[in-house]
This record gives structure tokens, C-alpha cells and sequence, in this order.
């Protein structure tokens, strides 16, 4: 019988990013490497437009998804990632893949939310996570789901985007919320207003954020990749905002990115839930990879069955 030879040292050395990243995989807990989908529609579900927008100069790999709220068959919902760990302590959810809070809740589409906080930390490789799933979590900003407020939120000046009982969606302050809001998800700033992009950073990101048009009877939600040179360099918030301003959205708002942002879609013809994008962590390892980091709460998007 014919045997391997043993790998010469060299070989071995090699070897040493794949030992990385089972160590990623298995201590973080929270890490799951993605496998890349092409979706088979650009119109996967009743009032939803889904296109993937590849640019060059810079390299940018952006996903759009155009959501008619005024379709009665469409729902929104911030949905957490788990229960409350500690009662009345300080922390509101454990982190989870927003792949499968969307599968739990069973959404058609759903996007990470929230900026978020972790409890404890986790040396892997000489570096320090707080984004492995089953960590304890809070929100920065307020989170609502179904008219429960379970996250008030610490940062000031915040923004948040809520979905009105009326069904409704308006972006503003997150301090005071609307007395009808029903669902809520925040992020740190603003980048469109009143169809105009604001000034902002000039560092580019991975990227998840929402628009609405003047009458908030239409969401677009845009992710953009990031953190991979030659394939997708992110973009910057006054970048993004000139996006939705070439969208036609009335304001927008910066939901939590970099290695956090995900773009989940179930396949309407057979039932399974795919990670549209590539998210940034692990393109940094010596072996790059797409891994899924463990968010807070997503905001999830459901299409009714036409009956």
C-alpha cells in the first residue's frame, strides 16, 4: 500500500493557517464559514427586488434589496438574537448568526441590526473576540420587538429606524421613540436626510444599512462588502449615503457593519436560507476565509404565501 510521505517542515509551516482557523472555528464557537450563493431571481418574492451590483475603482460587490412595504403580504421585524441571560442584569440577548436567527424566525430576508456589546472576551491567536456566539450581549442602541422595548439603549445621539403598528417606517432620533413604534433597530448615524448625503468618514467598510422613501411606504436595504482587497474595499458613510441618494431614498440610516454585515435570503424554490454577501471576518487570516460573526438581533423581513 502506497503512504503519504511525511510533510517536510516547510510543508508543516504551511499548514499553520489551517490550524488557525480550527481554532477560529472551534473557540470562537460563533464562526461559520459561508459558502457564496448566487440567488436564482431578481424578484425572489412578491413586492422584493434583490440585485448584486459589481463595480470596479474602486472593487465593490454591493446587494440591494428594494421591499414594498404598501404589499399587505409583507411584514418587518427586529427580531433578537436570544432570550435574556440575566433577568435584571445588565445584558438583554446572547449573540447569535444572523443566518440562524433568520432560520428560527423563519424570514425570508433578514440583515444584522444593532451595534452590540459583549460580556466577556476570548483570546484566539493572539487576538481578543467578544463576537463569539453564545457570548452575552446588549444592544448600544434601543431595541424593540412587537411593541416591547428589551433593549433602552446607552449612546447618545443615536438613530433608529422603526416600524410604526400602522405598518409605516420612519427613521430619526431614537431618543424619545414614537409613541406607536412597534419595532425598532438603531445605528450611530444618519447618512441621508431629507434626500441629501451627509458628511462622514473617509475609511471604507463592510456595510449594512437601510432607506426609506419620503412616504416610508418603501424600504432598501444595501450591503456592501468590504476588507477584501481586489474583490470588495467597502465603502464610506458619505459614499453609502450618495448611494441611497442614487436609489431615491428620502433618509437612511448606518446600521452596525464591518465584520458583522450579512445579507440572508431564503431561496423561494427550495426552502434553504443562503448568505448572499461574503462577510469580512477571516480575510485577514493567512488562509483567507468568510466567516459569519455572531450578531445581537437582525432586522428579518416576511413575505406571506399568496393563497
Amino acid at each position: 500500500m502506497r503512504r503519504n510521505p511525511r510533510p517536510a517542515p516547510a510543508t508543516m509551516r504551511q499548514m499553520r493557517p489551517a490550524r488557525i482557523v480550527l481554532s477560529l472555528l472551534v473557540t470562537l464557537a460563533a464562526c461559520r464559514a459561508v459558502a457564496r450563493a448566487d440567488f436564482p431571481s431578481t424578484q425572489p418574492f412578491a413586492g422584493v427586488t434583490y440585485r448584486h451590483e459589481v463595480r470596479s475603482n474602486p472593487p465593490l460587490h454591493i446587494h440591494i434589496v428594494a421591499i414594498d412595504l404598501r404589499n399587505p403580504r409583507i411584514t418587518l421585524k427586529v427580531a433578537r438574537a436570544d432570550d435574556d441571560p440575566d433577568g435584571d442584569g445588565p445584558w438583554t440577548t446572547v449573540l447569535r448568526p444572523s443566518s440562524a436567527i433568520a432560520r428560527r424566525e423563519g424570514f425570508d430576508i433578514a440583515v444584522n441590526g444593532d451595534f452590540f456589546l459583549g460580556r466577556d472576551t476570548r483570546l484566539v491567536h493572539g487576538r481578543q473576540f467578544r463576537w463569539f456566539e453564545g457570548n452575552w450581549s446588549r444592544a448600544v442602541g434601543p431595541a424593540m420587538t412587537d411593541g416591547v422595548l428589551w433593549n433602552a439603549g446607552e449612546a447618545e445621539n443615536w438613530y433608529a429606524l422603526v416600524v410604526h403598528r400602522t405598518g409605516r417606517v420612519s427613521i430619526g432620533p431614537a431618543r424619545p421613540l414614537p409613541q406607536d413604534a412597534w419595532q425598532v433597530v438603531g445605528g450611530n448615524r444618519l447618512v441621508l436626510d431629507e434626500g441629501r448625503p451627509l458628511p462622514g468618514d473617509n475609511v471604507r467598510h463592510p456595510r449594512t444599512a437601510a432607506g426609506i422613501d419620503r412616504d416610508g411606504a418603501a424600504l432598501t436595504l444595501v450591503v456592501v462588502d468590504g476588507r477584501r482587497k481586489g474583490f470588495s474595499e467597502g465603502m464610506t458613510t458619505a459614499e453609502l449615503g450618495a448611494e441611497f441618494q442614487r436609489l431615491g431614498c428620502w433618509k437612511a440610516i448606518n446600521l452596525d457593519g464591518g465584520g458583522s454585515t450579512t445579507l440572508v435570503m431564503r431561496n423561494p424554490r427550495t426552502g434553504t436560507w443562503h448568505i448572499l454577501n461574503r462577510p469580512s471576518d477571516g480575510s485577514d487570516l493567512p488562509l483567507p476565509l468568510s466567516i459569519e460573526r455572531a450578531v445581537c438581533n437582525v432586522l428579518g423581513i416576511s413575505i406571506a404565501a399568496d393563497n
